[in-house]
Formats: C-alpha cells, structure tokens, sequence
C-alpha cells in the first residue's frame, strides 16, 4: 500500500476472522488492516491440504485495497474504491 509492506506489526488492524472447515478441509481466514499512512486493506486466504496425498497443497489469495474504515475514536467511517487482484 503506498510502497508500505503489508505487516499487522504496524498499522491497525481492525478485524481478524479465521474459520477451519472440517467437512472440506478448507482453513480460511481474513484480515482487514489500516497502514500507518491511512490506506486500509482486506486479505482472504484459503488453504488446502490433503490428507490422502501429503505432498498436495493448494492455497489461494485476495486482496482488496482502499476498503471501508470505521474509526472507532471518533465514530465516523468513510468508504473508498476497492480494486481487487
């Protein structure tokens, strides 16, 4: 973002969901971070890893920049583009 490497260390990170599907296999997690230069970002990530073939492995990544941001110290968000890849 901006010549900023994505890193939760800095910045803020304002959501963190991580779900593991025990019918398919599938863990599947999401952040939602802030930069330090304002610049808000979404990344999903699905995974795969078989249990049959141990050497098969399968991930896959979204990326969403310039999303939502709710500032919780003062109450207002503001809504931007998103552009995904």
């Amino acid at each position: 973002m901006d010549d900023q490497p994505f890193d939760v260390r800095y910045g803020q990170v304002i959501a963190h969901e991580r779900e593991l599907d025990f019918r398919t296999g599938l863990l599947r997690r999401q952040v939602e971070w802030v930069s330090p230069g304002g610049q808000g970002v979404r990344v999903r990530s699905t995974r795969l890893v078989s249990l049959v073939q141990r050497s098969v492995a399968a991930i896959c990544y979204e990326v969403e920049a310039s999303i939502d941001v709710f500032d919780g110290s003062t109450g207002q968000g503001h809504r931007t583009v998103s552009s995904r890849w």
